[in-house]
């Protein structure tokens, strides 16, 4: 006996009012969850998105493996390609980072020469920074077309395909202009330096989509660690991080920048006592580090205000100082392989 059909009467009556409403809204169709969605139902990239990186790394590698210098170039390429070899010191700042990951390639790859398998580190190192960079566009171009109305029209399938090729595009752009290009075919520690700053661009992606998971934020300052020892002038984008940090959550944007400003005022003391030579006798340095902790000091006294407190996230600012400091602690590598006195030992650092 089949059932009876509903009433139609009860089929079109109005959805109850009060409470019961209230307690399930109808929910939109969204092709993306939102970008400073509070908790993450599903992963921050989706396989499109691997699918751009994909892509542009393997295209780029290949590029490079076609093009890269068969032997040693000129500039630094001879001194750096000994110090791989032997895992020593280079010139300064040492680039302890670089050594380590390059000496692997010299180990790893058992075919022709040292400087040939020291330049396949640059070409990996820069095809990886492609395929980040391609990961994160992908990933950027979703959300904007998800946000638009006319973005809500478009089929599933030519969504995915839009990302993946504008994110392919600005990878492959980046890769195959002139100064990446050159540097990632040669016995150089430039390529590794971008590696390390996508890298660190990735996790703040990857905090600013979730602010509730802190550890990528902990992480992005363990790797911007390990970009300093790389190259000393990646600091410069400290103060865009704290920005973007203070931008996610104002009450730990306040405390890094109270961070700074204290860190200012020990530099600033220390300097009128003589000490920190090398900048207090750089003008450039000194101005840069005025205009740095007045900023700070200036950033976080706004914040306060605005927040009406101070100090209440200084236990997260402090960890992330505590990574950053975890991360540039590998400049100690430098000391303890200058010991055994490898044949390129710059400066005898130990």
């Amino acid at each position: 006996m089949s059932n009876p059909k509903p009433d139609a009467k009860a089929k079109s009556a109005p959805a109850p009012t009060g409470t019961a409403r209230r307690s399930n809204p109808p929910v939109p169709p969204s092709r993306e969850a939102p970008p400073l969605a509070p908790l993450v139902p599903v992963p921050l990239f989706q396989r499109h998105d691997w699918l751009a990186f994909a892509i542009t790394t393997l295209l780029t590698l290949a590029g490079y493996l076609w093009t890269i210098a068969p032997d040693v170039t000129l500039e630094d390429s001879g001194e750096l390609a000994v110090a791989s070899y032997y895992a020593g010191v280079p010139h300064p700042p040492g680039y302890p980072v670089w050594t380590l990951y390059t000496w692997l390639f010299t180990v790893l790859l058992p075919f022709s020469n040292i400087a040939w398998r020291v330049a396949v580190s640059s070409a990996v190192a820069a095809a990886l920074s492609s395929g980040i960079l391609a990961l994160m566009v992908s990933r950027v171009s979703s959300f904007l077309i998800g946000s638009v109305d006319t973005g809500k029209k478009i089929e599933e399938s030519t969504h995915r395909a839009i990302c993946v090729v504008s994110a392919a595009a600005s990878g492959l752009l980046i890769a195959f202009n002139g100064f990446m290009w050159s540097q990632a075919v040669i016995v150089e520690v430039y390529t590794l330096s971008i590696l390390s700053l996508v890298l660190i661009f990735v996790l703040l992606l990857h905090y600013t989509y979730a602010p509730n998971q802190r550890r990528y934020l902990y992480w992005a300052a363990f790797m911007f660690g390990i970009a300093f020892t790389n190259h000393q002038t990646l600091i410069v984008a400290a103060m865009g991080i704290e920005v973007l940090i203070a931008m996610v959550n104002r009450k730990l944007g306040r405390d890094a920048f109270l961070a700074n400003s204290v860190f200012y005022i020990i530099g600033f003391i220390l300097m009128q006592t003589g000490g920190l030579e090398s900048l207090r006798t750089s003008p450039a340095l000194t101005l840069i580090f005025h205009l740095v902790g007045i900023g700070s000091i200036i950033a976080c006294a706004w914040l306060a205000f605005e927040t009406s407190g101070l100090g209440t996230e200084v236990v997260p600012a402090l960890i992330c100082v505590g990574m950053f400091a975890a991360g540039a602690a590998l400049y100690f590598y430098m000391p303890i392989t200058s010991v055994t006195n490898p044949p390129l030992n710059w400066g005898y650092p130990r």
